[in-house]
């Protein structure tokens, strides 16, 4: 018969002790890596019905981006380049608002001769109308309503009921070991109730 040392001994019961656990703890890790597995395929497709639903609202973003606000941009910078000429006529206009002209006037003198005289008078000067209108903004477009993921907090309820049963699962092989080892050490006398 071969002897077995007592460091063997010790592994020997150490596997026996911890295989069951060992047991539990890989099939709480597989559960897990499944779960995370079904978790990161759920949110794949969140992902994906979310950029659907996204990709009409992203076209029309980058057709605003890159053709209706820099057109509105540049009319609104013709419009107000117009509206600066038309404030400065109107400055110019402010500043002398009549033009000076001569005039001639003929009348009859009292002794029947044609007398002509030059006169001068002063006639306002027209005032410019600005005609031009502001352009109009281009609409923005609106980002569609996108539910939420509800995938993590499902997630999250089973990774805690999973890690709550390997708990419950250690906690009771460690009190069935705890109570076998009660069992083992008790006295042969144990069971009489203490009558000799």
């Amino acid at each position: 018969m071969a002897t077995i040392r007592p460091t063997q001994v010790n592994l020997a019961r150490l596997s026996r002790r911890t295989g069951g656990l060992d047991r539990l703890a890989n099939e709480y890790k597989s559960q897990i890596a499944a779960l995370t597995e079904d978790y990161s395929r759920n949110f794949a497709q969140y992902q994906g019905r979310v950029s659907e639903q996204m990709a009409p609202f992203e076209a029309a973003m980058q057709q605003y981006q890159q053709v209706a606000n820099p057109q509105y941009q540049a009319a609104l910078a013709d419009y107000n380049a117009k509206l600066e000429a038309y404030r400065q006529q109107l400055a110019e206009l402010e500043k002398d608002p009549v033009v000076e002209r001569q005039g001639e006037t003929s009348y009859r003198t009292w002794y029947g001769k044609t007398k002509t005289e030059k006169f001068t008078y002063y006639e306002p000067k027209p005032v410019p109308t600005f005609t031009e209108k502001a352009p109009t903004a281009p609409d923005v477009p609106m980002a569609p309503q996108v539910e939420q993921f509800q995938g993590g907090e499902q997630f999250e309820t089973r990774r805690s009921q999973l890690g709550q049963t390997m708990q419950r699962e250690v906690g009771e092989r460690r009190a069935a070991r705890l109570q076998a080892t009660r069992r083992s050490t008790r006295t042969m006398l144990g069971g009489s109730n203490g009558q000799s």
